[in-house]
């Protein structure tokens, strides 16, 4: 038995053994959807930490004019 780039020879056939491919445009969607995905939750993120933030600033405030 030989192989050779996913392909296996056995019994004198070959034997398709690679993965499905992906074409580019798929390819490219999903790399887009990661991307947004990736985005919507860095906005989520910054935003907790801007509101964390900003608690922070007026516990601050408050202690510094009492």
């Amino acid at each position: 038995m030989t192989t050779m780039d996913g392909l296996t020879m056995k019994d004198g056939r070959l034997i398709n053994d690679r993965p499905v491919g992906i074409s580019g445009i798929s390819q490219a969607a999903m790399l887009r959807k990661a991307n947004k995905q990736r985005s919507i939750t860095q906005d989520i993120a910054l935003g907790i930490e801007l509101a964390d933030d900003r608690k922070e600033m007026k516990q601050a405030i408050k202690k510094f004019l009492k």
